[in-house]
């Protein structure tokens, strides 16, 4: 019996690198935000702005990776077992029924995990990044020619 990684080891250093960075991010926001104060505003900002610098590094990197490697047909959502899956999470796993997707080097996520990534690369990363931006270079929007957006809606 061998042993096969079904995970590359780029694929989990990008995993646990995002994890990371994002708490990093969830703690140093919330103290921007003045929900507390533990390192002091000033390097809670400089924290922040360079986590989330290099998170948008290690997305880019990803996006090259993804394509370069062919991985990105990973996230194409497929409605094959579903409906299995949907089951599955509602009452198989409370059952201890066994899994309905096998992952595989080839289809590592099943379909709902296809769908939630999908969302997150074309939905919740493009939106973070934007009002991100907005947000580090509120200061500077009107040199940009963008008028308009209050920082509160930001």
């Amino acid at each position: 019996m061998s042993r096969i990684l079904v995970f590359t080891r780029f694929e989990r250093f990008w995993h646990w690198s995002q994890a990371l960075l994002i708490i990093i991010l969830m703690i140093t926001g919330f103290e921007i935000h003045g929900s507390y104060s533990f390192l002091g505003f000033q390097t809670a900002v400089e924290t922040h702005t360079t986590a989330a610098w290099t998170l948008v590094a290690l997305w880019v990197f990803a996006i090259f990776w993804h394509f370069t490697t062919g991985a990105w047909r990973q996230y194409l959502p497929t409605g094959t077992k579903l409906g299995a899956m949907v089951r599955f999470y509602v009452v198989g796993i409370f059952k201890h029924e066994p899994h309905p997707v096998r992952k595989t080097r080839y289809a590592k996520l099943n379909p709902l995990q296809r769908l939630a990534y999908l969302g997150l690369k074309l939905l919740i990363f493009p939106v973070s990044i934007t009002t991100g931006l907005l947000y580090l270079y509120f200061n500077e929007l009107d040199a940009f020619g963008i008028e308009g957006p209050q920082l509160e809606t930001i």
